[in-house]
């Protein structure tokens, strides 16, 4: 196929892909385990480490997936939601798919979604949908291990069809997606602790006690054994613009000084339950296999050169984007702004869809960082927030310099000029606004 046929082809089915929603909701997970059969795809071919979480998800399976590879692992990653393309939500060997094996494989799933359709089964949610069209590919390339992480929730996730991972991890919980998780940390714990499969080990953010006891008792209903990852495990010995090193103590092997790429001080404790993880099953799960254990150094080394996008991500001089999009994210966010903005001029470009709580994501950036100018823009999008709203929530809050300018191009051309030559940028509020910069970027490249 020609490269402007596969284009015109490759858009035209995503466009049908986000169309989903439209025309069907959340299916039962026996709706999905009859897709997925369809598909004749048989999950225990594959060696799952499955992470569920409110913050954090993408970044272990980063570090977990760029170990395993390093080691001569062959590996799969399935991740959401992408920033620019979706073929970004399916790697190989931390490589995204092209647009030929995507189209390839969604053709395989739009025959299994007709049959499945055709005995009375309800269509695959967007969600399944992509998650079948990942499992098709990881078929293809017959991958060894899968780094699966949930969409929303766990226990009635689409991927929560999965009965035998190797290891389940579940990272920082907080208050997102209340509507359909729960009011409170113990209720949205609960849904979450839902990926705890029996005799199969788990590794916890177990900082917050509540949230630690939901997942501790669900442990212990499934004999699974248990990892809490704790505050006192970690000592700083330098936090750079550039790097963060600190020693961990695990309590299961001896002290080890772990070195990150990157400015972002909540990768400490993503990469520390990577790390965690991949001890467990070190001693677990690896010595049974043909490679072996994994050395640490080799660990240590894969972890450092770990990068994922998004994340407090320098993608051009000073100017940092990153997709904290609800309340305990943002806290995080600002932290590492009042880290790296002690002596710059330091703005701010900012959006929201309108199922976050964005009201207080702001109260929390104006009582919790000294931006000199906020510029408000609006994604493209059904779902987004209107910008002049989003102001006068702003205004509410400070009187800090305000400019609302709805187009995401024009507003990030505004929000270079007031960083200046000296100034800090960063962007955050939203994953779809890191994306729509990220594709701003790259087609300004190519001009």
């Amino acid at each position: 196929m020609k490269k402007d046929n596969i284009l015109a082809e490759y858009e035209k089915v995503v466009a049908y892909i986000f169309d989903i929603p439209r025309f069907t909701s959340k299916n039962t997970l026996d709706n999905t385990k009859a897709f997925v059969k369809m598909l004749d795809c048989d999950l225990n071919e594959f060696k799952i480490i499955h992470v569920a979480g409110t913050n954090g998800k993408g970044s272990v399976c980063a570090y977990l997936a760029n170990v395993l590879t390093a080691t001569g692992r062959k590996t799969g990653l399935f991740t959401s939601p992408h920033l620019v393309k979706v073929n970004e939500r399916f790697q190989i060997n931390n490589e995204a798919v092209t647009d030929e094996e995507f189209l390839e494989a969604f053709k395989v799933v739009e025959t299994a979604i007709a049959k499945l359709v055709k005995e009375g089964y309800f269509h695959p949610t967007f969600f399944e949908t992509v998650f079948g069209i990942a499992l098709i590919l990881f078929k293809w390339h017959q991958v060894e291990y899968v780094i699966l992480e949930t969409g929303l929730g766990g226990r009635l996730d689409t991927t929560n069809i999965v009965e035998s991972p190797i290891a389940t991890i579940i990272t920082s919980i907080g208050y997102d997606h209340i509507s359909v998780l729960g009011n409170t940390l113990t209720e949205i714990a609960g849904e979450k602790a839902g990926i705890i499969k029996k005799n199969v080990p788990i590794i916890y953010d177990g900082r917050n006690q509540e949230v630690a006891q939901v997942i501790q008792s669900r442990a212990k209903d499934m004999q699974a054994p248990a990892y809490a990852f704790q505050e006192d495990m970690c000592e700083i010995l330098a936090n750079t613009h550039k790097n963060i090193d600190f020693l961990l103590d695990t309590q299961y092997d001896e002290k080890t000084k772990v070195s990150l790429y990157g400015n972002a001080d909540y990768q400490i404790v993503n990469s520390s339950l990577a790390i965690m993880a991949l001890e467990v099953l070190n001693k677990s799960h690896f010595p049974k296999q043909a490679k072996g254990t994994i050395k640490k150094e080799e660990m240590l080394s894969a972890i450092f050169r770990t990068r994922w996008a998004g994340r407090m991500e320098e993608v051009l001089p000073n100017v940092i984007i990153d997709g904290a999009h609800n309340v305990q994210g943002i806290k995080a966010f600002n932290k590492v702004v009042n880290k790296l903005s002690l002596d710059k001029r330091c703005i701010l470009l900012f959006t929201a869809v309108k199922e976050k709580d964005y009201e207080k994501i702001i109260e929390s950036i104006c009582k919790e960082t000294n931006f000199d100018t906020i510029i408000v823009t609006s994604l493209n999008s059904q779902r987004a927030v209107n910008a002049q709203e989003l102001t006068d929530v702003f205004r509410k809050y400070t009187e800090t310099k305000l400019i609302t300018q709805p187009v995401i191009e024009e507003a990030f051309e505004t929000a270079k000029d007031e960083k200046g030559i000296d100034g800090i940028l960063f962007c955050g509020g939203s994953l779809y606004l890191v994306g729509a910069i990220k594709e701003i970027i790259r087609r300004n490249s190519h001009d």
